[in-house]
């Protein structure tokens, strides 16, 4: 199960009263007080509102509005520390301020140092009701923020009474937190022998095995799930989007063989593939995705063996996807070029 807007939808009583308790006071001390304030009366700035008051975005030569510029080539960094306290913070006249700020009895901020902590601790209650209950029935509860899976002894049915028994009880912690049938589903898994047999019962994903935390099991073997793969390989296009733009600027004129030959691929590749030695490093976040892959294959074991043939073309998909976006980026320079001529 998942809980549908989870971070938006925590409610600022439940969570202070579920943060004094753990510290053992009746009111949050001072300086927890100025946190859990900051936390819950966060700002929001809109995109759109952004991209349109810097000018990337607004009426077009041909008619109606939208992007000035392609969006995969907007700058990372949009604007200076000046032009956000003018433009957008209302510093100059004629450009109000697009700051939004909380004022819900709920949510909190997605993204924040303390908020997936703040997110575990809030349903404490929850966790120690869902796990009673699976616990009486032989069964498992596991929770990680608004990723919940619950495992019982069964069939059809009393995955059933359990989806619904956790439904119910979540209304008891907030107001706005919903888990919704299109964010569950149920699936079975029965022995013939030695074979671990997975069926799908209902629900809108995990027809090919239960999905939980990045990873399916299908009964026998577990892999990585292809929506994180596919995330994943977004991010390198983006990166590897933005390093071909860059360095195709640095060396104007340059045919595609130049650029290729010069560019720094295994720099690149190394800010996603191997790392030497990871093991060694138990500092997660010196790690890539391929050494979380490996690690959880071989936390895995047997059962883990297909997760090291998902990553097996890892290496040369990252250099196709540069090459690939270097000779974009190419193109983009040359019909550039010609339009200013």
């Amino acid at each position: 199960m998942d809980i549908s807007g989870y971070f938006e939808s925590i409610d600022h009583g439940v969570l202070q009263a579920v943060w004094c308790r753990l510290l053992g006071v009746d009111e949050l001390p001072p300086d927890h007080a100025h946190v859990f304030r900051a936390i819950t009366r966060y700002a929001v700035v809109g995109r759109d509102e952004v991209y349109d008051r810097l000018g990337y975005y607004g009426p077009k030569p041909k008619g109606g509005k939208g992007f000035l510029r392609p969006y995969n080539e907007m700058p990372m960094q949009l604007c200076t520390p000046k032009e956000f306290r003018e433009k957008i913070c209302g510093g100059l006249p004629g450009y109000p301020s697009l700051i939004e700020v909380n004022k819900n009895p709920y949510g909190i901020p997605q993204g924040a140092p303390i908020s997936d902590l703040l997110a575990n601790i809030y349903l404490i209650d929850f966790d120690r009701q869902m796990a009673a209950y699976t616990s009486e029935r032989g069964g498992f509860y596991f929770r990680y923020s608004d990723d919940i899976l619950v495992l019982v002894p069964g069939g059809d049915t009393e995955g059933r009474v359990a989806k619904d028994y956790a439904v119910n009880l979540i209304k008891d912690f907030g107001s706005e937190l919903v888990i919704k049938p299109e964010k569950s589903s149920i699936v079975k898994f029965t022995t013939d022998g030695s074979e671990r047999i997975f069926q799908f019962v209902e629900g809108a994903q995990g027809k090919n095995g239960l999905e939980y935390l990045g990873f399916r099991f299908d009964g026998m073997k577990v892999f990585i799930r292809d929506s994180t793969l596919s995330r994943f390989y977004r991010k390198i296009t983006y990166s590897a989007r933005r390093s071909a733009s860059a360095f195709v600027a640095r060396y104007p004129g340059k045919d595609l063989d130049f650029l290729i030959e010069n560019f720094d691929v295994e720099s690149f590749v190394k800010k996603f593939g191997r790392v030497e030695d990871f093991d060694k490093s138990p500092d997660y976040r010196t790690w890539t995705f391929w050494t979380y892959a490996r690690r959880a294959a071989e936390v895995f074991g047997e059962q883990g063996r297909p997760i090291h043939r998902q990553i097996r073309r890892h290496r040369r998909l990252i250099h196709e996807k540069l090459e690939s976006e270097l000779a974009k980026a190419l193109v983009r320079k040359m019909k550039n070029t010609a339009a200013a001529e």
